[in-house]
């Protein structure tokens, strides 16, 4: 697989997540340059962190609906 189909499939598969942390980034950046202190961008980095890593936990568990078992 070369670089071009990764990033192919990267753009397919993941372009709300990728679409959804640029503008997350864009408002991170705007705060900070507006003169909001250093530690609240440090902050939004580690809360982006975390919401990235629960989404792509959560893609990943639920990837197939059909397997989906509800413990009632």
């Amino acid at each position: 697989m070369t670089l071009h189909d990764r990033i192919s499939l990267t753009w397919r598969y993941g372009k709300a997540q990728l679409l959804i942390g640029a503008v997350y980034n864009l408002v991170c950046m705007n705060y900070l340059l507006s003169g909001i202190s250093y530690t609240f961008f440090v902050d939004c980095f580690i809360v982006k962190v975390l919401v990235t890593a629960i989404t792509m936990y959560l893609a990943s568990k639920f990837r197939n609906r059909d397997s989906l078992s509800l413990c009632l």
